[in-house]
């Protein structure tokens, strides 16, 4: 289905998801460019539950409904994939 195409495609590429170090500056801009409405609406118009989304993100489910809640937002070496995952669900290819 359509999580395991995206699994695919995120073990093809290993550089949308690296792990860099957090700055507060970071979590500032996090919060600002990544809002828990967006994380939700990504997630929304795939279709998909959050199990679904953690997995392709290789996070907990505890930490996507710390970010659709607003508790913490994504951090800098989710951004690339997230917004991928954005950009697919509005219909890019």
């Amino acid at each position: 289905g359509h999580a395991e195409a995206l699994l695919a495609w995120l073990d093809r590429d290993p550089n949308l998801v690296v792990p860099r170090p957090s700055t507060a500056t970071d979590a500032t801009m996090a919060a600002k460019e990544w809002p828990p409405q967006r994380v939700r609406a990504i997630r929304a118009r795939s279709g998909w539950e959050r199990e679904e989304l953690s997995r392709a993100l290789r996070v907990t489910v505890a930490t996507v409904t710390r970010w659709e809640q607003g508790a913490t937002a994504p951090q800098r070496q989710f951004w690339d994939a997230l917004g991928e995952l954005e950009r697919r669900s509005l219909g890019g290819e």
